[in-house]
């Protein structure tokens, strides 16, 4: 029976606990997290158009922001985890003992011995009970000291508030790291400087999902869940007796303010990020309506022959993407280079030719390549086969501009 005993009274002192805690994670400022996820909205230099493959890869990995918005996240998880499982015992415990309220000790122990109490639930339930019990005494040592000053003589109400600086300081634990999370977020995209076209549409918007899912779904949740443990656990401390226990109601209506603003935020961050993304999609229609088909600086009949080996290169290397068009841009350049390859040096001559190449890859759209061939000098000084060396750059057009 003591065990019992003992186990109840631990687990409404930690409800008390978790009530109080929520005061204080209330007296944040609302408008903090706003002011840092605000951050998240400024908008890049927009006069940059062009970016590299691997800026766009630079871009897109944040290994030590999403590091630590990965570990905060999965603290504050757990802490909701370690709170839905309090919960689910304390139904549990409800249930064992009917539908009558256990508000303080003398009526458990007086309702321990009425009939209708069915103590084998009771004792089913016990192990978890212990578990969750020791394992939050074991992180939390100063909470056993409460309790044990209730056995010695110190009553409930002077024991709740105790537990004010002891919550305090759990709540601010995650709180701070929240914050780390967010600041640090904040911190690197203004290094940054949101000046890549990744980080414009991906990376803002991954950060405001991780610091809103964070701040809203784990710390207000997780409030919320605080909120229905005390009603249930602590029929006296419900509206009617809120003058007795004015945290409560001050605790909700400050959490609900936040929450407000809160979304308010993150609703600016996703408009910002649609209108940066419309931006640049508006560029690039932009873009799409100017391009043109390059007019060849090298044509006629003495560079047919050239433009015939410049088609089998692509087949070559481009499969069955249909070449439509040659424009020859640069005409052929000779050099001499010297490599070092598997442990000993090469040298080769080489011919280089450029050209822009029209074609229409399986996607359907028109693509203007901006292609690099070359063939090799062999032995007996003649050139070998022309071949791919390597792309430019690429841009798209409409069939329609190609001979304008």
């Amino acid at each position: 029976m003591k065990t019992v005993n003992d186990t109840i009274r631990v687990f409404l002192l930690v409800a008390l606990m978790l009530f109080y805690g929520q005061a204080v994670l209330a007296e944040e400022s609302p408008g903090k997290a706003a002011d840092d996820l605000q951050k998240v909205s400024e908008t890049p230099d927009r006069a940059e158009q062009s970016y590299t493959q691997a800026d766009m890869q630079n871009a897109a990995n944040s290994p030590v922001l999403f590091a630590t918005i990965q570990a905060t996240e999965t603290k504050l998880h757990a802490a909701a985890e370690d709170a839905r499982r309090f919960l689910g015992i304390f139904s549990r415990l409800r249930d064992a003992f009917g539908s009558g309220a256990i508000t303080d000790f003398e009526t458990l122990q007086n309702n321990l011995v009425e009939p209708q109490i069915r103590l084998d639930q009771v004792y089913q339930i016990m192990p978890d009970a212990h578990e969750a019990v020791n394992a939050f005494l074991k992180q939390y040592p100063d909470l056993d000291e409460i309790v044990k000053s209730v056995d010695n003589g110190e009553s409930i109400r002077d024991a709740v508030l105790r537990l004010q600086g002891f919550s305090a300081a759990w709540l601010n634990e995650m709180k701070l790291n929240t914050r780390e999370t967010l600041d640090m977020a904040a911190q690197t995209i203004d290094q940054q400087g949101l000046k890549r076209l990744k980080e414009v549409e991906n990376m803002p918007a991954e950060v405001k999902r991780q610091a809103a899912d964070i701040a809203e779904k784990y710390v207000l949740d997780f409030a919320d869940l605080l909120l229905q443990i005390v009603p249930v656990t602590f029929p006296e401390l419900s509206l009617e007796q809120k003058a007795e226990f004015p945290e409560f109601e001050e605790a909700r209506r400050t959490h609900w303010q936040r929450k407000q603003s809160l979304s308010l935020e993150t609703d600016k961050v996703a408009a910002a990020i649609a209108q940066i993304r419309g931006q640049i999609v508006e560029a690039a229609h932009h873009r799409l309506e100017n391009a043109r088909f390059p007019r060849p600086a090298y044509a006629g009949a003495e560079w047919d022959a050239v433009e015939n080996d410049i088609r089998a290169a692509w087949r070559q290397a481009m499969g069955d993407t249909m070449l439509l068009k040659i424009s020859i841009h640069s005409p052929w350049e000779e050099r001499t280079e010297i490599r070092w390859r598997d442990n000993h040096w090469i040298i080769g001559t080489y011919r280089y030719i450029g050209a822009h190449c029209l074609g229409k890859p399986f996607s359907g759209e028109y693509k203007v390549y901006n292609l690099t061939f070359r063939n090799t000098m062999q032995a007996d000084g003649s050139w070998g086969r022309l071949e791919y060396f390597s792309v430019g750059h690429v841009f798209d057009i409409l069939l329609e501009n190609v001979d304008k």
